[in-house]
């Protein structure tokens, strides 16, 4: 089990490792590029090229549009949040749905026995279903206080 932990944790690293390499090779081929693009290019004192003056355009506000280091900053920013929200979203879910994978405390659900039950799916008399038990001491069951039993064991192994 924890050789599949640590396998689970070290793929992840080694695919964020391999990424930041390519981007840092990106990143100097661009600066050895740009290096050899301005050695390449002659200083020219006596050659005089015609001079293109673009029309002065002048925006409203342009003093307080954010800089290119801020857009960039914000975007990211932002799709982190959007992740985190995505993630939070799709935990839920698992949360919500923890009663019909099978091994769950309510196996019944998803057409399995559970016990304490008849083929009927009722409870065998004299017996309590196991959040009844516990519903006045913790509050209800495992898919009301959301999904505590799963937070607590964990996805179960199929």
């Amino acid at each position: 089990m924890t050789e599949n932990r640590n396998i689970g944790q070290d793929v992840p690293a080694e695919i964020l490792k391999t990424v930041r390499r390519g981007q840092e090779a990106v990143v100097e081929a661009i600066k050895t590029w740009t290096d050899t693009v301005r050695t390449m290019t002659p200083p020219m004192p006596g050659v005089r090229l015609p001079e293109v003056r673009l029309p002065e355009v002048r925006l409203p506000f342009a003093s307080r549009l954010p800089k290119p280091e801020e857009l960039v900053g914000n975007a990211y920013d932002l799709a982190g949040k959007l992740l985190a929200g995505q993630r939070k979203f799709a935990e839920d879910v698992l949360h919500a749905t923890a009663a019909l994978l099978p091994g769950s405390d309510n196996a019944a659900g998803n057409g399995e026995q559970a016990p304490g039950e008849n083929s009927a799916g009722h409870k065998a008399a004299g017996e309590k279903a196991a959040g009844e038990k516990t519903a006045g001491k913790n509050g209800g069951t495992a898919a009301k206080n959301g999904g505590t039993a799963a937070k607590k064991n964990g996805p179960s192994a199929s």
